[in-house]
């Protein structure tokens, strides 16, 4: 994992104190769930602040934003090598009918197929972060937004940067 995909988490401790700063919400909601349960299970009285800046989604959401074009990308070809396979066309009629695009796929199908095995869940898992991000991100704001999951994976399918952030953050375009 190189450090362009990092979400670093800083933090400085003062007597009876502790400060947390991090640019992923869901950082900062691990952070205090388990504070909070600690506390709890020994009886200690915890204040937690937060504050969470929304500029913090579109940090987070842009450090995600490569990798997961990349296996929507993947996935995609995946689906279409299935469905050309399907076809049982001869390379002759590959070499006649198929756009140079398809082509191009075909040859690289082991090359393609590899890349996809070696990272199984991996658009799977980044849309859990997401999501849980998203989930995170409205906690925070005093929102339950479980109701809406389904719409966000309508807007990851149909990704573009602009309208995932719009959809985190719907004030976003009107500032």
């Amino acid at each position: 994992m190189s450090e362009k995909d990092t979400c670093l988490v800083n933090e400085s401790f003062l007597k009876g104190e502790a400060e947390f700063k991090s640019d992923n919400v869901s950082t900062i909601s691990v952070l205090k769930e388990n504070l909070t349960t600690e506390a709890t299970k020994k009886k200690i009285r915890v204040d937690i602040n937060t504050f969470i800046s929304d500029e913090s989604i579109n940090s987070v959401l842009k450090l995600l934003e490569e990798k997961l074009i990349l296996y929507q990308k993947l996935a995609k070809d995946i689906s279409l090598l299935d469905a050309l396979n399907e076809l049982e066309v001869t390379e002759e009629e590959t070499a006649k009918y198929l756009s140079p695009k398809y082509k191009d796929l075909l040859i690289r199908e082991k090359e393609v197929r590899k890349l996809y095995q070696s990272q199984p869940g991996c658009l799977d898992r980044i849309y859990g972060t997401v999501s849980d991000l998203f989930i995170d991100f409205n906690k925070f704001k005093g929102i339950n937004s479980r109701q809406k999951a389904t719409k966000l994976m309508e807007v990851l399918e149909d990704y573009s940067y602009d309208n995932l952030v719009s959809f985190f953050r719907p004030d976003y375009n009107k500032i």
